[in-house]
Formats: C-alpha cells, structure tokens, sequence
C-alpha cells in the first residue's frame, strides 16, 4: 500500500527532475534514497520502531519509482536502433529477476525460524546485505554512469533528443493525454499487467483456497510465475526487430486470455502439478505485455520523453492492480477461486477489444523522413 501510495504521488515529480536534469541526476537521486531507506529499516527492526521502517520503506518507493520506468530511455538513449530492443529486455529482465529473488528470498530466510529474536536477526542480515549492496551501486553510478553518450549512437536518436529538449513538461503532458493510441495502450496495458500484478498478490489465497496444506508448493508456483517474466523479456529481445510491434502485443494478449482460461479451467480439477505449469505461461504471457507496452508506448508518442510516457502507463498499472487485488480478493472471500479466475478473463477480453483500435504508425513515419534523405543522395 505503501509503494502504490507514494508511486501516484511522486512519478510525475520524478518525471520532471528526469527531464531537466538527466538520467543520471534521477539515477543518483534513487540509489541515495534506497540506501538512507534501507539504513532507516536496519535501525527500526524493534516493534517500537515501526514508524520508522515505514519511513524507509516510503523511501525506498519513491526510489523504485524511476527504476520501474527507466528501461525504455536508458536502451533509447544509449544504444542504437538495432542494439536497443536487447538491451531493454536485459533491464526488463533485472526488474523480474530482482523481483524473483525478492520473492523466494524472505519466506526461505525465515521459514524454520520459530522466535521473534531469530527472525528480527536473520532481517537485520539481510537488509544489511541490501545496504551495503545499495552504498556499491551508488558510487558505481557517481563514478562511471552517464547521462548520454557524447555522440549519439544514430541520427534518429540525435533528432529525438534535439526535439525533446524543446518540449516542456506540461506540454509533454498536453501531447500524451491528446494522443488517442497512447490512452488506449495505456487502458490496454493497465489491464494486463494490473492482473499480473493482483494475481502476484492474490496467488496465494487463490491456490490454498483450493489446496489447503500447499504452502510449500504455493511458494514454488510463485516463484515461477515471477521468475517467468525473466524468461520472456529475454525472448522478446530477441525477436521485436523481426515482427511488426502492434501485431506481437496484440498477439501476446490473445495468448494471455488462453493462458487464462486454462487457469480458470484447473480450480475445476483436484490436480495440484498442472498449476506449476500453466501458472507458469500465465506468468510468462502477461508479463511480456510490460516490455511489449513500454516499447509500443515509446513508438506511439515520438519523439517525446520516454521517462513521462513510460512513468504515466506504469502509474496506471498500479492504480489497476490495486483495484483488481481488492475485487479478486473479494470475490474469492464470497464466491471462489475460480470465479476471480473468470472476472480477470473478462478484463483481458476488454483489452483485446481495446487492442483493435490501436495504431503505431507515429515512429514509422518519423523513420521514413530519416532515410529520404539518404535514399535521394
């Protein structure tokens, strides 16, 4: 509740500071904040204290906050055309990646610890390890990290970055919320990863409403629902330069309602091992939607700032996923599992209804007035 909180509040200030002052001003911004907020929650690990491991955390959001919507810029501004889709999946990759671990690291830390002391001891370990790893990556970014190169890496990228310095926040605002394909994508978007994200939480209560003694089993599904977002920012990687953008989200989303309705069709059955793997392409389908929206969103809304638009289409993840987490957790209290399971399907149907309206033809046009120039000499 935290992150989603302080996420709202804080991604357009953040957006600002990144378009005056560069990435690596947001950068150093971040990784100063993470480190304080983990200082902050090493101090408070005493019930009395609380108040201040929430402080850190608050911290550590607004941190996480840029990170969430950096890849597109950073593989943007420093690689080119042909590198950039690779290199963004690497940074999509690190974000499900380090969401994995976050996701198996806690519950094995303490899992035999039986007493308070114990388990505030092992928390203090780790969160130390965290610290010290944050104060490294800090100094990392004030010795060796950029802003930009010192000569951009193509002639469309030096054009973007000339014409994004013209632009004003508020009119980059003005432009995205009048581009029709943005708003859609970004509904479209919401939709999806808001799922992914209310099934992250809600995963738990929806299996062992089912299987009530699969706790371990549970954690092991959990894991590879996350860990699969990893494998699917690798694949698309390497295969968005060889198919049209539009037609690979829209094709993802179709498989994302497939996925889901074979996960509707399992709470019918009394088999716990199917789950591992259906869980398991669930995860992996309704995560590409994230590198797929970013890229897709980036292209819709050239030449302005990919930190806004990106910023702005994951604020809205968290809005949605918030509200789906509180529906489905309702409607497992009240009905079941399953019926969850078919609610999220009909959000999926209305996204692929969403899907047919979008065009990408902003970047491609822009592309095209690049290479007359080269065609007539």
């Amino acid at each position: 509740m935290v992150f989603f909180i302080v996420y709202v509040i804080c991604v357009l200030p953040m957006s600002v500071i990144n378009q005056r002052y560069g990435i690596r001003s947001v950068m150093l911004i971040c990784s100063s904040v993470t480190t304080f907020g983990l200082i902050l929650k090493f101090i408070a690990l005493t019930p009395s204290l609380f108040w201040l491991s929430v402080i850190g955390q608050t911290l550590i959001a607004v941190s996480i906050i840029y990170l969430n919507s950096c890849p597109t810029q950073i593989a943007s501004t420093w690689f080119a055309k042909n590198e950039a889709n690779k290199a963004m999946a690497v940074l999509v990759f690190a974000n499900f990646f380090a969401l994995s671990v976050g996701f198996l690291a806690t519950p094995l830390l303490v899992a035999n610890l039986t007493t308070a002391v114990q388990i505030a001891n092992t928390l203090r370990i780790l969160i130390l390890s965290e610290a010290i790893v944050s104060i490294i990556l800090l100094f990392s970014i004030l010795i060796f990290f950029d802003s930009e190169p010192k000569t951009p890496p193509s002639m469309e990228q030096q054009i973007a970055s000339h014409e994004r310095e013209s632009l004003s926040f508020r009119s980059t605002i003005i432009a995205l919320f009048k581009n029709p394909n943005y708003i859609l994508l970004v509904i479209s978007s919401g939709c999806i990863i808001g799922i992914f994200n209310a099934l992250f939480s809600l995963l738990n209560q929806m299996i062992s409403s089912k299987f009530a003694h699969s706790t371990s089993s549970i954690g092991v599904i959990g894991a590879m629902y996350t860990f699969s977002g990893c494998i699917s920012s690798s694949f698309l990687g390497w295969i968005a330069d060889k198919f049209p953008l539009k037609l690979m989200y829209a094709l993802n989303n179709f498989l994302v309602f497939l996925s889901m309705l074979c996960f509707m069709v399992l709470f019918k059955f009394e088999n716990l091992w199917p789950f591992y793997i259906v869980t398991t392409l669930v995860g992996f389908f309704l995560s590409s939607n994230f590198y797929l929206a970013l890229k897709l969103a980036a292209k819709v809304t050239y030449p302005q700032s990919e930190a806004i638009c990106s910023g702005i289409l994951i604020t809205f993840n968290q809005i949605t996923a918030a509200i789906f987490t509180a529906i489905g957790s309702n409607l497992i209290s009240a009905f079941s599992a399953f019926a969850c399971v078919v609610a999220f399907c009909v959000i999926v149907l209305i996204a692929m209804v969403i899907d047919c309206f979008i065009k990408d033809i902003r970047s491609d046009e822009n592309n095209t007035l690049l290479q007359q120039p080269e065609s007539i000499s």
